[in-house]
């Protein structure tokens, strides 16, 4: 493993301890205003679930942008077909063809993508 793939996953370990983190401090936040409010911490974690959900689709996009780019990489970088690049990465070939015309999109596009 290289110097860079071993910082990544390591930080992708404190991004998912961080967030774990924060999500249970504002769940927390949320749990004792309910003790005393249960409405208006109802309302709260309806919001925090809102805001979840709208991050989440954000950050999936962004992350399925970057996912098929990698695997555009690879079928460019070793010259694969697309049943070549599906066995290299343990997808199907419709899936590889996916990734493939995904990397290929324009953001314009991607972001319109319901």
């Amino acid at each position: 493993m290289s110097t860079d793939q071993a910082a990544t996953r390591q930080n992708l370990d404190r991004m998912h301890q961080g967030l774990a983190a924060f999500y249970e401090q504002v769940a927390a936040t949320i749990d004792r205003l309910g003790e005393r409010d249960p409405l208006a911490a109802f309302e709260l974690a309806t919001i925090h679930q809102a805001v979840l959900r709208r991050f989440h689709g954000q950050e999936e996009a962004r992350t399925s942008r970057l996912r098929a780019r990698q695997a555009a990489r690879i079928r460019d970088r070793e010259a694969l077909s697309l049943a070549g690049l599906a066995d290299r990465i343990g997808v199907s070939k419709s899936r590889a063809d996916q990734l493939v015309n995904l990397a290929k999109a324009p953001q314009e596009q991607v972001e319109a993508t319901p």
